[in-house]
């Protein structure tokens, strides 16, 4: 078949290619535009972007799990910064006692059983005797900054425990929770946690070591059921499985900042051990040999040198004018994580004025009762400490009285000293008075709860009239000033101005 002499003729021209301004921008090259230039790939970019692979987390998680585990551990070990920021973080979280239980229900009678009850199991709720609740939660939280990243124990029965609740925990590191050899091939194990289809836990392979005296081999796994088991973690993703500890994140930073430390000193020394170089410019100046490259000049003395010869004192360049900025930029790092500010960070408030030392206070502060509601739970929430108040209660059903229909428990936390008591105060006393704080929440607000703070008062009046002192007022019934506004904004504006200038002082000097 012939085809039509026109399109013969069209064959037969050659392609012009197009000028490349001509071109549209999607056809220049291998590349595309793109809505995000971040997901663009070039030369400059790809090496840092290398190791994103869209993975789930579990299976990054799986390879880099006991790499990550221990360099938390020894940084936690051998960084007094990471040491401190979690110590902090532990007591500010769990505080000298812990949290206290407040029961609400109908019967009054069985609220101050409960109390009772969880006090008593409280005091020693491990399996070591010698680790007080208290203990226990700040061990958790060291846990979820340099351990496994998660809170790991199972529920035992001590059988030789006096009290009514014979229920203990026995706390477990997280390599104990493993995935056995002959589980390997089963799609619904994951890391050591057997899951059901819908991504309910089912059983968790825990490791049975087997003890050469210090060291230990993990031989075999016996299969704990989860209602067993605690294994609490914050998540990051909606089918992850382990948790991530929180100081994770923060290695690299950490790392090279003790790098760059090492290395700052190392050329201060070096520059304070070249101190004072003797040389000579001059050409016709004769040659000394002095019988090595270096010699020793006696402290507190006068010294001559050959005709011709000059004593340099070198200037170490280290550290640097912006050492100081730049330590503090990065240690800031460590504590982002939680939202510690870096003031807590380094236990160091100079260069802050009250405004900036309450503002980052109140969003530390709000981060601290994220995670103290995730641990306790509330009333519409599960949570660790709810659901061993349940255990509790239900073992010691028989000593307690019959069980409301409703019952709900509140925590109350300790809570951080405030930056400004006074103002603080004064803002209290405004909500109380407009109705809009109630006591209640005035009183969980300091760290206590109002039973507490009212038999205390009951009981301080009792002492005084036995001694023949007049009682003290009702709470809320001392004599009042007027509030003056006026002189409170003027006051802080001035401590303000204060504090900013010698802020920039400082910032001045260290720069």
């Amino acid at each position: 078949m012939r085809l039509p002499r026109m399109i013969r003729r069209l064959f037969r021209r050659p392609v012009r290619a197009q000028p490349p301004e001509r071109l549209d921008k999607e056809q220049r090259g291998p590349h595309t535009v793109r809505r995000w230039e971040a997901a663009e790939s070039n030369r400059l970019n790809q090496a840092h972007w290398q190791n994103a692979r869209g993975n789930s987390i579990n299976v990054d998680w799986a390879a880099d799990m006991e790499r990550i585990w221990a360099r938390c551990a020894y940084e936690a070990a051998n960084n007094p910064f990471v040491e401190g920021v979690i110590a902090t973080h532990q007591t500010d979280l769990v505080g000298a006692v812990g949290p206290q239980l407040q029961v609400h229900s109908d019967s009054s009678e069985y609220n101050t059983a409960l109390e009772g009850a969880w006090r008593e199991w409280y005091k020693a709720p491990t399996t070591n005797p010698k680790i007080s609740g208290t203990a226990m939660l700040k061990l958790w939280i060291r846990d979820l900054w340099a351990g496994g990243g998660e809170i790991l124990g199972q529920k035992v029965t001590k059988q030789t425990a006096a009290e009514p609740v014979k229920m203990r925990i026995r706390m477990l590191p997280s390599r104990r929770l493993g995935t056995p050899a002959d589980q390997v091939g089963d799609p619904n194990v994951v890391l050591g946690i057997h899951f059901t289809d819908d991504g309910e836990p089912l059983r968790y392979w825990i490791s049975k070591p087997e003890r050469f005296g210090l060291y230990e081999l993990s031989i075999t796994y016996e299969p704990v059921p989860a209602e067993d088991m605690i294994h609490e973690f914050l998540l990051q993703e909606e089918d992850q499985a382990r948790g991530v500890p929180w100081l994770a994140c923060s290695l690299e930073p950490i790392g090279e900042l003790r790098d760059y430390d090492a290395q700052v000193l190392d050329a201060a020394r070096a520059a304070a051990d070249w101190a004072v170089v003797i040389g000579t410019k001059h050409p016709d100046a004769p040659f000394v040999n002095i019988g090595s490259e270096s010699t020793t000049i006696e402290r507190r003395t006068i010294s001559s040198l050959p005709p011709g010869y000059e004593a340099t004192s070198l200037t170490p360049p280290q550290p640097a004018t912006q050492y100081v900025n730049y330590r503090r930029e990065r240690q800031a790092e460590i504590g982002r994580p939680v939202s510690m500010p870096l003031m807590m960070v380094r236990l160091d408030s100079s260069g802050h004025n009250y405004s900036s030392a309450r503002f980052d206070g109140q969003v530390y502060y709000r981060a601290l009762r994220g995670i103290q509601h995730w641990l306790s739970g509330g009333p519409q929430n599960r949570g660790v400490l709810n659901d061993l108040v349940d255990e509790v209660a239900r073992e010691a059903r028989f000593a307690l009285p019959a069980r409301p229909e409703n019952v709900r428990y509140e925590w109350t936390w300790p809570v951080p000293p405030h930056v400004d008591p006074a103002k603080e105060g004064m803002g209290e006393r405004i909500g109380l008075e407009n109705g809009t704080l109630s006591f209640a929440d005035a009183c969980m607000a300091r760290g206590t709860d109002e039973d507490t703070l009212i038999a205390k008062h009951l009981r301080t009046n009792e002492k005084r009239v036995a001694a023949d002192l007049p009682p003290l007022p009702p709470i809320g019934a001392y004599p009042k000033k007027p509030l003056d506004f006026n002189s409170v904004y003027s006051t802080e504006d001035e401590e303000e101005t204060e504090n900013q200038t010698k802020s920039e002082r400082s910032w001045a000097n260290a720069s």
